[in-house]
């Protein structure tokens, strides 16, 4: 039994790149890649303008128009530093009477900002994307309002924030 004819190693390495450079520009047309086509990274921000100071509020339920792998609060005014902001991925159902939220220690949520003191310099990295996520905040100091600006990335972005070294 006669073995089928091997094609000339030239046609196959043609055929070969001509795969790969047809998968290369499908993979660079598809927009879930992050870049969307137009040569930057896939940054983007979430604005929440929570009003004035009364009860605490629980389960703030913020969803995002695109799935982030990173999120971070990014801006918030210099008044509202020492009041709480907690972070979940499920609705808690903390009810609060007073401004102030108090933990019992039980609560699955990651603090962003608490009366204690300031470390929303977190980044959050997921390896599976996010498409909502909550919060509970609380008015320890009494601010007028907050607003609160959260950053969101994927992949093709990465940030690193350096403490600061006392003098």
């Amino acid at each position: 039994m006669a073995q089928p004819a091997a094609a000339p190693p030239t046609a196959v390495m043609t055929g070969l790149k001509n795969n790969v450079r047809e998968a290369v520009t499908k993979n660079l047309q598809q927009p879930s890649c992050g870049w969307e086509n137009n040569g930057r990274p896939n940054l983007r921000s979430v604005t929440l303008q929570l009003g004035n100071a009364g009860p605490a509020k629980n389960d703030i339920h913020v969803v995002l128009q695109k799935p982030a792998r990173k999120i971070w609060l990014a801006s918030l005014p210099d008044n509202v530093e020492g009041c709480s902001i907690y972070w979940h991925l499920d609705p808690i159902g903390n009810r609060y009477t007073t401004n102030q939220i108090v933990p019992s220690g039980f609560e699955p949520w990651i603090s962003m900002v608490t009366a204690s003191g300031t470390n929303y310099r977190t980044v959050l990295k997921s390896k599976v994307p996010i498409s909502e996520f909550y919060l509970d905040v609380g008015w320890e100091t009494g601010a007028a309002d907050h607003n609160l600006t959260f950053l969101l990335a994927d992949d093709d972005f990465d940030v690193e924030f350096i403490p600061q070294v006392p003098s």
